[in-house]
């Protein structure tokens, strides 16, 4: 059985199964911490792991039992552990029981990379290696925004332990780092893309116009980006209040279901209830989007890109932008739309009587620079080619030692 030793030598980055004589794709176990739905983690780890990326490494997950990833997971056959990654100190006994866990799931799928993608996961899979050899390389993505702590433990994990570091946005990494002097080793930007031939321009759903009783006088502007509070909905509520007497428009908001009473009764509180539809949460967003004239996203913390604002730009649709972290990287003012200070309701005010006074030509030139940004500057392709090349780089360089 020469043959097999002959072929291992010339394939690259390929696993070896000896005794079957079947070469193995490399094993990416990806972890997440979310136990519901997890937003832009859940599109960045869907997008990993349903790519061209799958036809050069076998991906798998661990999450916990309840999350959106864990039934995705189920409905494609993928390989998927179910693991909690508590947090809070609190929580001892069930970190404890998680690490074992975890530490137990890489004895048995023997990943050669753990790519885990929040705080609460990373800490559990670097506290497994107590359980276990670390036979395994670790890349962290930084999905939020938040300045690196420079304590003994930060600095142990990310220069003893964490392998490969990497940031969605240029400004989200420069923040990250801006600290007391700590510059996280082997770190790097690759910024998230978008699937330009799934998410494009096209009609507005009339049929769904009709069922929110939108006229077609009446200007929309939406939001598929969540409700939590540092998206700061209630910014543009506060600008809509002053607004509503003197212009027709809608404010149209997609979220999860738990969220619609809270954000209706906000609306109502402001005088706002002829003005706001809670449209729900919907897996599939680009039906419902089409109804939107302009998008907004008014972050004012935590937020590195918005797959949100990149979905919507690659469907035409300009944005009223918060400049916070990365946001401010997604639009080029008063070219796809404009940007507006973090928490200033005035500036939204102000950009949204800028759209509703647009001359039509005016508005679709606006559409179309947005899914030109978009097509020429966050491409999926990209992104998947800076992981491939991470992944390569882990899987070619020295094993960690225990």
């Amino acid at each position: 059985m020469s043959t097999p030793f002959f072929c291992f030598s010339l394939v690259d980055n390929l696993n070896f199964d000896y005794l079957k004589g079947v070469a193995m794709l490399p094993k990416v176990l990806i972890s997440n911490f979310h136990p519901y739905v997890g937003g832009g983690h859940d599109t960045f780890i869907k997008s990993l792991a349903s790519n061209d990326l799958k036809n050069s490494y076998e991906f798998a997950l661990a999450v916990p039992e309840t999350s959106h990833l864990f039934e995705i997971a189920k409905e494609s056959n993928m390989i998927v552990f179910p693991c909690d990654f508590p947090s809070n100190i609190k929580e001892i006994a069930g970190i404890v029981s998680s690490t074992k866990r975890f530490s137990n799931i890489c004895k048995e799928y023997k990943p050669s990379i753990v790519h885990t993608n929040g705080g609460a996961d990373n800490n559990i899979v670097a506290w497994s290696l107590l359980f276990q050899r670390k036979h395994f390389s670790i890349l962290r993505t930084h999905h939020a925004v938040r300045e690196m702590a420079t304590d003994p433990y930060h600095q142990w994990l990310y220069r003893q332990v964490v392998d490969r570091n990497v940031y969605v946005s240029k400004t989200s990494k420069d923040i990250s780092q801006s600290g007391k002097g700590f510059k996280i080793p082997n770190s790097r930007v690759i910024e998230n893309g978008v699937d330009a031939d799934v998410f494009k321009p096209q009609e507005p759903d009339e049929t769904l116009k009709i069922k929110w009783e939108i006229p077609d006088d009446h200007f929309v502007f939406g939001s598929c980006a969540g409700t939590s509070g540092y998206k700061r909905i209630d910014v543009i509520f506060e600008a809509a209040r002053a607004l509503k007497e003197s212009y027709k428009f809608k404010i149209v908001i997609l979220g999860q279901e738990a969220d619609r009473d809270h954000i209706l009764n906000s609306a109502i509180s402001m005088g706002l209830k002829d003005v706001v539809i809670y449209g729900g949460f919907h897996k599939d967003i680009r039906k419902y989007c089409s109804i939107f004239d302009v998008g907004f996203i008014l972050s004012d913390s935590i937020e590195t890109i918005s797959y949100a604002s990149r979905e919507m730009l690659a469907m035409g649709i300009p944005l009223i932008s918060s400049s916070y972290s990365g946001l401010k990287e997604n639009i080029d003012d008063g070219t796809n739309g404009f940007l507006v200070r973090p928490g200033n309701a005035d500036d939204v005010q102000n950009r949204m009587k800028d759209f509703m006074q647009m001359k039509r030509d005016q508005l679709v030139g606006f559409k179309k620079s947005a899914r030109l940004k978009a097509v020429n500057f966050f491409s999926i392709k990209k992104q998947m080619d800076g992981f491939d090349h991470v992944y390569k780089e882990l899987l070619n360089a020295k094993k960690p030692l225990s």
